[in-house]
Protein backbone atom coordinates (compact mmCIF):
# COMPACT_ATOMS: atom_id res chain seq x y z
CA UNK A 1 0.00 0.00 0.00
CA UNK A 2 2.89 2.59 0.79
CA UNK A 3 3.83 2.22 -2.65
CA UNK A 4 0.95 3.07 -4.33
CA UNK A 5 1.01 5.83 -1.92
CA UNK A 6 4.03 7.23 -2.72
CA UNK A 7 3.39 6.68 -6.45
CA UNK A 8 0.23 8.74 -6.05
CA UNK A 9 2.26 11.20 -4.68
CA UNK A 10 -0.39 11.65 -1.68
CA UNK A 11 1.15 13.54 1.17
CA UNK A 12 1.41 11.43 4.13
CA UNK A 13 0.71 12.93 7.79
CA UNK A 14 1.68 12.52 10.88
CA UNK A 15 -0.07 13.35 14.36
CA UNK A 16 1.50 12.47 17.78
CA UNK A 17 -0.15 12.55 21.57
CA UNK A 18 0.59 11.65 24.85
CA UNK A 19 -0.98 9.42 27.70
CA UNK A 20 -3.73 12.51 28.44
CA UNK A 21 -4.17 16.12 26.93
CA UNK A 22 -1.75 17.78 28.76
CA UNK A 23 1.28 15.37 27.43
CA UNK A 24 0.13 16.03 24.12
CA UNK A 25 0.02 19.58 24.45
CA UNK A 26 3.96 19.65 25.42
CA UNK A 27 4.36 17.53 22.47
CA UNK A 28 2.65 20.11 20.07
CA UNK A 29 4.69 22.93 21.88
CA UNK A 30 8.11 21.37 20.20
CA UNK A 31 8.68 22.74 16.86
CA UNK A 32 8.25 19.34 14.34
CA UNK A 33 6.82 18.43 10.78
CA UNK A 34 3.92 16.97 10.29
CA UNK A 35 3.39 16.25 6.53
CA UNK A 36 5.63 14.46 4.03
CA UNK A 37 6.35 13.53 0.74
CA UNK A 38 7.85 10.05 1.26
CA UNK A 39 7.79 7.19 4.67
CA UNK A 40 11.18 7.73 4.80
CA UNK A 41 11.23 11.48 6.02
CA UNK A 42 8.23 10.72 8.31
CA UNK A 43 9.85 7.93 10.26
CA UNK A 44 13.38 10.38 10.33
CA UNK A 45 10.89 13.34 11.71
CA UNK A 46 9.55 10.86 14.78
CA UNK A 47 13.34 9.72 15.66
CA UNK A 48 14.03 13.62 16.05
CA UNK A 49 11.02 14.07 18.11
CA UNK A 50 12.27 11.68 20.34
CA UNK A 51 15.44 13.36 20.18
CA UNK A 52 13.92 16.71 20.95
CA UNK A 53 11.89 15.27 23.94
CA UNK A 54 14.83 13.81 25.17
CA UNK A 55 16.91 17.28 25.42
CA UNK A 56 13.76 18.67 27.00
CA UNK A 57 14.43 16.81 30.01
CA UNK A 58 11.66 13.51 29.34
CA UNK A 59 14.59 10.90 29.69
CA UNK A 60 12.30 8.07 31.00
CA UNK A 61 10.00 8.72 28.13
CA UNK A 62 7.89 5.37 26.32
CA UNK A 63 7.50 5.93 22.78
CA UNK A 64 4.87 3.32 21.20
CA UNK A 65 5.39 1.57 17.42
CA UNK A 66 4.12 3.89 14.90
CA UNK A 67 1.17 3.07 13.67
CA UNK A 68 -1.02 3.47 10.18
CA UNK A 69 -4.61 4.91 10.48
CA UNK A 70 -5.83 5.33 6.93
CA UNK A 71 -3.76 5.54 3.37
CA UNK A 72 -2.00 8.86 4.24
CA UNK A 73 -2.11 9.40 8.59
CA UNK A 74 0.36 8.10 10.63
CA UNK A 75 0.10 8.06 14.23
CA UNK A 76 3.00 7.61 16.76
CA UNK A 77 2.51 8.14 21.05
CA UNK A 78 4.47 8.66 24.03
CA UNK A 79 4.37 8.42 27.32
CA UNK A 80 6.32 11.06 28.76
CA UNK A 81 6.35 10.35 32.37
CA UNK A 82 8.74 12.88 34.60
CA UNK A 83 10.57 15.65 33.36
CA UNK A 84 13.52 16.60 34.93
CA UNK A 85 14.29 20.49 35.16
CA UNK A 86 18.12 20.67 36.08
CA UNK A 87 21.06 18.94 35.78
CA UNK A 88 23.59 18.86 38.71
CA UNK A 89 27.40 18.34 37.28
CA UNK A 90 30.57 17.21 39.52
CA UNK A 91 33.50 18.96 37.91
CA UNK A 92 37.36 19.64 37.96
CA UNK A 93 37.91 23.05 39.26
CA UNK A 94 42.01 22.58 37.85
CA UNK A 95 40.80 21.94 34.42
CA UNK A 96 37.95 24.53 34.50
CA UNK A 97 37.92 27.75 36.26
CA UNK A 98 35.27 29.60 37.83
CA UNK A 99 35.60 32.23 35.97
CA UNK A 100 34.62 29.87 32.91
CA UNK A 101 31.98 28.22 34.77
CA UNK A 102 30.30 31.33 35.64
CA UNK A 103 29.67 32.14 31.80
CA UNK A 104 27.34 28.94 31.99
CA UNK A 105 25.61 29.32 35.45
CA UNK A 106 24.47 31.27 37.75
CA UNK A 107 24.45 28.51 40.61
CA UNK A 108 27.72 26.89 41.17
CA UNK A 109 31.11 26.08 43.64
CA UNK A 110 34.27 24.49 43.07
CA UNK A 111 32.94 21.17 42.79
CA UNK A 112 29.49 21.25 40.55
CA UNK A 113 27.36 23.59 39.16
CA UNK A 114 23.15 23.68 37.89
CA UNK A 115 21.72 24.34 34.73
CA UNK A 116 19.00 23.89 33.23
CA UNK A 117 18.83 20.21 31.36
CA UNK A 118 17.77 22.04 28.39
CA UNK A 119 21.39 23.65 28.16
CA UNK A 120 23.28 20.52 28.53
CA UNK A 121 24.30 20.42 25.27
CA UNK A 122 25.45 23.67 24.80
CA UNK A 123 27.16 23.67 27.61
CA UNK A 124 28.97 20.77 26.98
CA UNK A 125 29.77 22.47 23.77
CA UNK A 126 30.95 25.70 25.54
CA UNK A 127 33.34 23.79 27.88
CA UNK A 128 34.71 21.53 24.51
CA UNK A 129 35.50 24.80 22.73
CA UNK A 130 37.32 26.15 25.89
CA UNK A 131 39.36 23.16 25.84
CA UNK A 132 40.32 23.34 22.66
CA UNK A 133 41.43 27.20 22.88
CA UNK A 134 43.65 25.96 25.32
CA UNK A 135 45.61 23.80 23.15
CA UNK A 136 43.74 20.31 23.35
CA UNK A 137 42.61 20.37 20.17
CA UNK A 138 41.04 16.90 20.60
CA UNK A 139 39.68 17.11 24.09
CA UNK A 140 36.37 15.12 24.46
CA UNK A 141 34.06 15.70 27.34
CA UNK A 142 31.43 12.72 28.52
CA UNK A 143 28.90 13.02 31.46
CA UNK A 144 29.10 9.71 33.49
CA UNK A 145 27.75 8.50 36.89
CA UNK A 146 24.42 9.80 35.79
CA UNK A 147 21.79 9.79 38.63
CA UNK A 148 18.43 10.74 38.90
CA UNK A 149 17.22 12.42 42.40
CA UNK A 150 13.98 13.84 42.51
CA UNK A 151 13.53 16.47 39.22
CA UNK A 152 17.53 16.71 39.05
CA UNK A 153 20.29 14.88 37.45
CA UNK A 154 23.36 14.36 39.05
CA UNK A 155 26.57 13.46 36.76
CA UNK A 156 29.86 13.57 36.76
CA UNK A 157 31.83 15.40 34.07
CA UNK A 158 34.69 12.96 32.80
CA UNK A 159 37.29 14.46 30.33
CA UNK A 160 40.32 12.92 27.68
CA UNK A 161 42.80 15.35 26.68
CA UNK A 162 44.74 15.29 23.74
CA UNK A 163 48.28 15.61 23.87
CA UNK A 164 48.59 19.60 23.62
CA UNK A 165 49.82 20.86 19.45
CA UNK A 166 52.67 22.93 19.31
CA UNK A 167 53.06 24.85 15.53
CA UNK A 168 55.54 22.97 13.45
CA UNK A 169 55.52 24.45 10.14
CA UNK A 170 53.91 27.70 8.56
CA UNK A 171 52.95 27.97 5.13
CA UNK A 172 52.14 30.62 3.08
CA UNK A 173 49.85 30.17 0.49
CA UNK A 174 48.84 33.14 -2.86
CA UNK A 175 52.03 35.73 -1.55
CA UNK A 176 54.72 33.10 -0.63
CA UNK A 177 57.35 36.23 -0.66
CA UNK A 178 55.40 38.05 2.46
CA UNK A 179 58.08 38.86 5.04
CA UNK A 180 58.15 36.67 7.59
CA UNK A 181 59.57 39.19 10.51
CA UNK A 182 55.84 40.44 10.38
CA UNK A 183 54.03 37.13 11.26
CA UNK A 184 56.08 36.97 14.23
CA UNK A 185 56.74 40.17 15.45
CA UNK A 186 53.26 41.79 14.43
CA UNK A 187 50.32 39.03 14.22
CA UNK A 188 52.35 37.15 16.54
CA UNK A 189 52.43 33.64 15.21
CA UNK A 190 55.27 31.56 15.36
CA UNK A 191 56.47 28.19 14.93
CA UNK A 192 56.68 26.07 18.18
CA UNK A 193 53.69 27.83 19.80
CA UNK A 194 50.64 25.54 21.30
CA UNK A 195 48.07 25.54 18.93
CA UNK A 196 44.77 27.22 19.27
CA UNK A 197 42.41 27.70 17.12
CA UNK A 198 40.53 30.59 18.33
CA UNK A 199 43.94 32.58 19.16
CA UNK A 200 45.15 31.87 15.86
CA UNK A 201 42.04 32.97 13.41
CA UNK A 202 42.56 36.19 15.78
CA UNK A 203 45.51 36.10 14.80
CA UNK A 204 45.57 35.61 10.88
CA UNK A 205 43.12 38.38 10.88
CA UNK A 206 45.23 40.92 12.16
CA UNK A 207 47.15 40.40 8.60
CA UNK A 208 44.03 42.65 7.16
CA UNK A 209 45.01 45.66 9.07
CA UNK A 210 48.68 46.03 6.85
CA UNK A 211 49.05 48.30 4.07
CA UNK A 212 50.59 45.78 1.70
CA UNK A 213 48.79 42.47 2.57
CA UNK A 214 45.01 40.88 3.04
CA UNK A 215 43.87 36.96 4.09
CA UNK A 216 42.28 35.60 1.30
CA UNK A 217 40.63 32.98 3.07
CA UNK A 218 40.63 31.40 6.97
CA UNK A 219 43.56 29.45 8.14
CA UNK A 220 43.91 25.78 7.79
CA UNK A 221 45.68 23.04 10.09
CA UNK A 222 47.36 19.74 8.91
CA UNK A 223 47.29 17.62 11.71
CA UNK A 224 50.01 14.52 11.40
CA UNK A 225 50.82 12.00 13.77
CA UNK A 226 54.02 13.97 14.59
CA UNK A 227 53.21 17.62 13.26
CA UNK A 228 50.97 20.32 13.10
CA UNK A 229 51.18 22.79 9.92
CA UNK A 230 48.98 26.12 9.86
CA UNK A 231 48.69 27.12 6.02
CA UNK A 232 47.72 31.16 5.39
CA UNK A 233 46.09 32.07 2.89
CA UNK A 234 47.30 36.04 1.88
CA UNK A 235 47.24 38.06 -1.27
CA UNK A 236 49.50 41.19 -1.96
CA UNK A 237 47.76 44.68 -2.04
CA UNK A 238 49.15 47.88 -4.12
CA UNK A 239 50.48 49.80 -0.94
CA UNK A 240 51.96 52.66 -2.25
CA UNK A 241 50.05 55.65 -2.53
CA UNK A 242 50.10 59.32 -3.97
CA UNK A 243 48.61 61.98 -1.94
CA UNK A 244 47.93 65.59 -3.19
CA UNK A 245 45.92 68.36 -3.09
CA UNK A 246 45.78 71.69 -4.54
CA UNK A 247 43.56 74.50 -2.39
CA UNK A 248 43.08 78.33 -3.95
CA UNK A 249 41.55 81.18 -2.48
CA UNK A 250 41.86 84.76 -3.16
CA UNK A 251 45.17 87.21 -1.58
CA UNK A 252 44.03 89.49 1.17
CA UNK A 253 46.23 92.70 -0.26
CA UNK A 254 45.36 92.16 -3.55
CA UNK A 255 42.37 89.68 -4.36
CA UNK A 256 44.58 87.76 -6.69
CA UNK A 257 44.22 83.85 -6.90
CA UNK A 258 46.78 82.04 -4.73
CA UNK A 259 47.40 78.17 -4.98
CA UNK A 260 48.75 76.07 -2.68
CA UNK A 261 49.32 72.94 -2.07
CA UNK A 262 51.10 69.42 -1.39
CA UNK A 263 52.71 65.88 -2.69
CA UNK A 264 52.57 63.06 -0.17
CA UNK A 265 54.38 59.95 -1.79
CA UNK A 266 54.41 56.60 0.15
CA UNK A 267 56.25 53.50 -1.18
CA UNK A 268 55.77 50.82 0.76
CA UNK A 269 56.89 47.50 0.27
CA UNK A 270 58.30 47.39 -3.11
CA UNK A 271 60.88 44.97 -1.64
CA UNK A 272 58.72 42.46 -0.09
CA UNK A 273 60.83 43.05 3.45
CA UNK A 274 58.21 45.47 4.45
CA UNK A 275 60.09 48.31 4.36
CA UNK A 276 58.51 52.57 4.01
CA UNK A 277 59.86 55.40 2.27
CA UNK A 278 57.87 58.83 2.65
CA UNK A 279 58.48 61.91 0.86
CA UNK A 280 56.15 64.83 1.60
CA UNK A 281 56.20 68.45 -0.21
CA UNK A 282 54.26 71.11 0.52
CA UNK A 283 54.38 74.72 -0.57
CA UNK A 284 51.34 77.74 0.57
CA UNK A 285 52.11 80.08 -2.57
CA UNK A 286 53.99 82.24 -0.69
CA UNK A 287 57.45 80.83 -0.78
CA UNK A 288 56.90 78.98 2.38
CA UNK A 289 58.17 75.55 1.25
CA UNK A 290 58.74 72.34 3.12
CA UNK A 291 60.57 69.16 2.53
CA UNK A 292 60.18 65.93 4.17
CA UNK A 293 61.85 62.27 3.57
CA UNK A 294 61.61 59.02 5.96
CA UNK A 295 62.79 55.94 5.38
CA UNK A 296 61.23 52.65 8.22
CA UNK A 297 63.06 49.37 8.22
CA UNK A 298 60.96 47.25 9.94
CA UNK A 299 62.03 44.61 12.38
CA UNK A 300 65.43 44.85 12.04
CA UNK A 301 67.71 41.62 12.18
CA UNK A 302 64.61 39.68 13.29
CA UNK A 303 63.64 41.16 15.98
CA UNK A 304 60.87 43.56 17.14
CA UNK A 305 62.89 46.63 16.37
CA UNK A 306 62.44 48.67 13.49
CA UNK A 307 64.79 51.87 12.36
CA UNK A 308 63.49 55.35 11.35
CA UNK A 309 65.26 57.90 10.27
CA UNK A 310 64.10 61.29 8.62
CA UNK A 311 65.51 64.50 7.17
CA UNK A 312 63.09 67.75 6.92
CA UNK A 313 63.79 71.39 5.34
CA UNK A 314 61.37 74.31 5.70
CA UNK A 315 61.94 77.36 3.73
CA UNK A 316 60.20 80.88 4.65
CA UNK A 317 60.70 83.06 2.06
CA UNK A 318 63.55 85.00 2.75
CA UNK A 319 63.70 84.97 6.42
CA UNK A 320 64.74 81.46 7.96
CA UNK A 321 65.93 77.68 6.63
CA UNK A 322 65.12 74.98 9.00
CA UNK A 323 66.65 71.43 8.85
CA UNK A 324 65.88 68.87 11.24
CA UNK A 325 67.22 65.27 11.13
CA UNK A 326 65.88 62.16 13.57
CA UNK A 327 66.84 58.53 14.23
CA UNK A 328 64.10 56.60 15.90
CA UNK A 329 63.96 53.00 17.26
CA UNK A 330 60.64 51.21 17.36
CA UNK A 331 59.81 48.37 19.80
CA UNK A 332 56.15 46.74 18.29
CA UNK A 333 54.45 45.76 21.34
CA UNK A 334 51.64 43.88 19.76
CA UNK A 335 50.00 44.66 16.52
CA UNK A 336 47.88 47.95 18.18
CA UNK A 337 50.78 49.39 20.59
CA UNK A 338 54.59 50.84 19.31
CA UNK A 339 56.81 52.53 21.76
CA UNK A 340 60.29 54.33 20.50
CA UNK A 341 62.73 56.30 21.96
CA UNK A 342 65.27 58.38 19.32
CA UNK A 343 67.11 61.44 18.82
CA UNK A 344 66.67 64.96 16.64
CA UNK A 345 68.80 67.45 15.59
CA UNK A 346 67.83 71.01 14.36
CA UNK A 347 69.50 73.57 12.96
CA UNK A 348 68.65 77.13 11.61
CA UNK A 349 69.80 79.59 9.37
CA UNK A 350 68.66 83.04 9.52
CA UNK A 351 68.02 84.46 5.87
CA UNK A 352 67.38 88.47 6.95
CA UNK A 353 69.67 90.72 5.78
CA UNK A 354 68.34 93.02 8.58
CA UNK A 355 66.26 92.73 11.17
CA UNK A 356 62.46 93.49 10.59
CA UNK A 357 60.22 94.64 13.41
CA UNK A 358 58.22 92.12 15.36
CA UNK A 359 59.99 89.07 13.62
CA UNK A 360 61.92 87.56 16.54
CA UNK A 361 64.70 85.25 14.19
CA UNK A 362 67.95 83.69 15.17
CA UNK A 363 70.84 81.21 14.10
CA UNK A 364 70.45 78.32 16.37
CA UNK A 365 71.03 74.59 16.35
CA UNK A 366 69.29 71.93 18.77
CA UNK A 367 69.50 68.67 19.89
CA UNK A 368 66.75 66.35 21.84
CA UNK A 369 66.30 62.83 23.13
CA UNK A 370 62.94 61.79 21.79
CA UNK A 371 60.25 59.03 23.47
CA UNK A 372 56.63 58.20 22.05
CA UNK A 373 53.59 55.58 22.59
CA UNK A 374 51.55 55.52 19.63
CA UNK A 375 47.82 52.94 19.38
CA UNK A 376 45.95 52.14 16.79
CA UNK A 377 42.58 49.83 16.17
CA UNK A 378 41.09 49.25 12.85
CA UNK A 379 37.44 48.15 11.24
CA UNK A 380 36.77 46.08 8.20
CA UNK A 381 35.96 49.68 6.41
CA UNK A 382 37.10 50.34 3.16
CA UNK A 383 36.83 53.74 3.54
CA UNK A 384 37.92 54.38 6.67
CA UNK A 385 40.13 51.27 8.16
CA UNK A 386 41.48 53.00 10.99
CA UNK A 387 39.03 53.56 13.97
CA UNK A 388 40.80 54.77 16.49
CA UNK A 389 44.26 56.37 16.63
CA UNK A 390 46.15 57.61 19.58
CA UNK A 391 50.05 58.94 19.82
CA UNK A 392 51.97 61.05 22.08
CA UNK A 393 55.45 62.00 21.26
CA UNK A 394 58.01 64.11 23.79
CA UNK A 395 60.98 65.95 23.57
CA UNK A 396 63.78 66.88 25.64
CA UNK A 397 66.98 68.62 24.98
CA UNK A 398 69.17 72.10 24.10
CA UNK A 399 68.60 74.95 21.89
CA UNK A 400 71.60 77.18 21.21
CA UNK A 401 72.22 80.50 19.59
CA UNK A 402 75.17 82.58 19.53
CA UNK A 403 74.40 84.55 23.05
CA UNK A 404 71.89 82.06 24.52
CA UNK A 405 71.49 78.59 25.80
CA UNK A 406 68.36 76.99 26.78
CA UNK A 407 66.82 73.69 28.37
CA UNK A 408 63.64 72.67 26.45
CA UNK A 409 61.13 70.18 26.23
CA UNK A 410 58.46 69.87 23.38
CA UNK A 411 55.03 67.81 23.72
CA UNK A 412 53.16 66.64 20.94
CA UNK A 413 49.54 64.66 21.34
CA UNK A 414 47.55 63.01 18.45
CA UNK A 415 43.45 61.40 19.29
CA UNK A 416 41.28 60.68 16.64
CA UNK A 417 38.46 58.32 16.52
CA UNK A 418 35.63 57.04 14.29
CA UNK A 419 32.05 56.42 16.56
CA UNK A 420 29.85 54.51 14.30
CA UNK A 421 25.94 55.28 14.83
CA UNK A 422 25.03 53.20 12.34
CA UNK A 423 26.10 51.57 9.06
CA UNK A 424 25.47 54.75 7.31
CA UNK A 425 26.32 57.52 10.03
CA UNK A 426 28.96 57.92 11.56
CA UNK A 427 30.80 60.72 13.75
CA UNK A 428 34.82 61.41 13.57
CA UNK A 429 36.88 63.12 16.34
CA UNK A 430 40.34 64.04 16.15
CA UNK A 431 41.86 66.37 18.71
CA UNK A 432 45.72 67.32 17.88
CA UNK A 433 47.85 69.29 20.45
CA UNK A 434 51.63 70.58 20.88
CA UNK A 435 53.52 72.29 23.39
CA UNK A 436 57.09 73.77 23.58
CA UNK A 437 58.27 75.39 26.94
CA UNK A 438 61.43 77.50 27.03
CA UNK A 439 62.34 80.24 28.88
CA UNK A 440 62.72 82.15 25.42
CA UNK A 441 61.88 81.46 21.75
CA UNK A 442 62.66 82.82 18.52
CA UNK A 443 60.21 82.95 15.36
CA UNK A 444 61.83 80.26 13.63
CA UNK A 445 61.43 77.39 16.15
CA UNK A 446 57.86 77.56 16.72
CA UNK A 447 54.91 75.13 15.61
CA UNK A 448 53.28 75.79 12.16
CA UNK A 449 50.16 74.55 12.05
CA UNK A 450 46.96 75.21 9.46
CA UNK A 451 45.23 73.93 6.30
CA UNK A 452 43.32 70.62 5.02
CA UNK A 453 45.62 67.88 7.53
CA UNK A 454 45.65 70.78 10.43
CA UNK A 455 42.13 73.48 11.18
CA UNK A 456 40.48 73.67 7.58
CA UNK A 457 39.66 77.42 6.14
CA UNK A 458 43.43 78.39 6.77
CA UNK A 459 46.31 78.53 4.47
CA UNK A 460 48.37 75.55 5.01
CA UNK A 461 51.40 76.06 7.63
CA UNK A 462 49.96 80.08 7.93
CA UNK A 463 50.17 80.03 11.57
CA UNK A 464 52.69 79.91 14.15
CA UNK A 465 52.39 79.05 17.96
CA UNK A 466 54.12 77.82 20.76
CA UNK A 467 51.38 76.16 22.03
CA UNK A 468 48.18 75.04 19.89
CA UNK A 469 45.26 73.07 20.83
CA UNK A 470 43.01 72.01 17.31
CA UNK A 471 39.99 69.95 17.38
CA UNK A 472 38.52 68.28 14.27
CA UNK A 473 35.00 67.24 13.77
CA UNK A 474 32.96 65.75 10.84
CA UNK A 475 29.14 64.29 10.89
CA UNK A 476 29.85 61.64 7.71
CA UNK A 477 26.67 60.31 6.20
CA UNK A 478 27.34 57.56 3.71
CA UNK A 479 25.63 57.77 0.53
CA UNK A 480 27.10 54.50 -0.83
CA UNK A 481 29.79 51.87 -0.82
CA UNK A 482 32.09 54.22 -2.63
CA UNK A 483 30.37 57.55 -1.68
CA UNK A 484 30.15 59.79 1.69
CA UNK A 485 29.08 63.30 2.59
CA UNK A 486 30.39 64.91 5.53
CA UNK A 487 30.29 68.48 7.61
CA UNK A 488 32.99 70.53 9.10
CA UNK A 489 33.06 72.08 12.01
CA UNK A 490 36.84 73.18 13.76
CA UNK A 491 38.23 74.77 16.48
CA UNK A 492 41.13 75.76 17.56
CA UNK A 493 43.29 77.80 20.59
CA UNK A 494 46.51 79.12 20.33
CA UNK A 495 49.22 80.78 21.75
CA UNK A 496 52.44 82.91 20.73
CA UNK A 497 54.60 83.30 23.45
CA UNK A 498 57.18 84.95 20.96
CA UNK A 499 54.99 87.79 20.38
CA UNK A 500 52.82 87.05 23.14
CA UNK A 501 50.17 86.25 21.25
CA UNK A 502 47.14 84.31 21.69
CA UNK A 503 44.04 83.70 19.56
CA UNK A 504 40.96 81.60 19.21
CA UNK A 505 40.09 79.91 15.70
CA UNK A 506 36.64 78.74 14.24
CA UNK A 507 36.41 77.06 10.53
CA UNK A 508 32.99 75.25 9.33
CA UNK A 509 31.99 73.87 5.99
CA UNK A 510 31.14 70.48 4.16
CA UNK A 511 33.29 67.67 2.16
CA UNK A 512 32.57 65.35 -0.04
CA UNK A 513 34.73 61.87 -0.83
CA UNK A 514 34.37 59.36 -3.42
CA UNK A 515 36.72 56.09 -3.71
CA UNK A 516 37.27 55.55 -7.42
CA UNK A 517 39.25 53.16 -9.47
CA UNK A 518 42.33 55.77 -9.31
CA UNK A 519 42.24 56.26 -5.44
CA UNK A 520 40.14 58.20 -2.91
CA UNK A 521 39.20 61.64 -3.60
CA UNK A 522 38.19 64.28 -1.42
CA UNK A 523 37.20 68.07 -2.27
CA UNK A 524 36.35 70.23 0.92
CA UNK A 525 34.86 73.59 1.24
CA UNK A 526 35.86 75.59 4.82
CA UNK A 527 36.04 79.24 5.91
CA UNK A 528 38.02 80.35 8.39
CA UNK A 529 37.88 83.23 11.01
CA UNK A 530 40.01 84.26 14.38
CA UNK A 531 38.29 85.63 17.31
CA UNK A 532 38.31 89.21 15.87
CA UNK A 533 37.53 88.64 12.43
CA UNK A 534 33.62 88.56 11.10
CA UNK A 535 32.63 86.11 8.46
CA UNK A 536 33.57 86.73 4.95
CA UNK A 537 32.95 84.11 1.89
CA UNK A 538 36.18 85.40 -0.03
CA UNK A 539 37.78 83.41 2.79
CA UNK A 540 36.37 80.07 1.57
CA UNK A 541 38.75 77.59 1.13
CA UNK A 542 38.79 75.69 -1.64
CA UNK A 543 41.10 72.21 -1.46
CA UNK A 544 41.42 69.21 -3.25
CA UNK A 545 43.17 65.54 -2.88
CA UNK A 546 43.28 62.37 -4.25
CA UNK A 547 44.72 59.24 -2.36
CA UNK A 548 45.76 57.22 -5.65
CA UNK A 549 47.28 53.07 -5.06
CA UNK A 550 49.63 51.90 -7.42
Amino acid sequence: MLSKIQGQETTLELRVTGKDSLETSIIASIPYKNHFKTYQNLVKETDSIELKLEHAGYLNRERQSLTQKNDSVFHLHFFLNKKFRQLKVHYSSSLFPLDVIKKISSKYTKKYFLIPFSHTEEVLNFLTRHLTNQGNTFASLQLRDITPVNDTITATLQYQTSTKRIIDNIILKGYEEFPKTYLSHYSNIKKKQQFSKKTLLKKAKSLNNLPFSSVTRPPEVLFTKDSTAIYLYLSKKNANTFDGFIGFSNSEDNQQLIFDGYLNLNLINNLNFGEALRFIYKSDGNEQQRLQINATLPYLFKTPLTVETGLEIFKKDTTFVNTEQLVNLHYTINTRNTTYLGYKSNASDNLLQTPQVGINVNSFDASYFTGGYSYKTFQNNALFPQKTTLSLDLEVGKRNTASLKNTQQKAKSRIQHILNLNPRNSIYFSNSLAALFSDTYVFNELFRFGGITSIRGFEENSLNASFYNVVNTEYRFLLSSNLYIHSILDYAYFEDKNNDLNDNLNSFGFGIGLNTKSGLFKINFANGKTGTQSFKFSNTKVHLSLIAFF
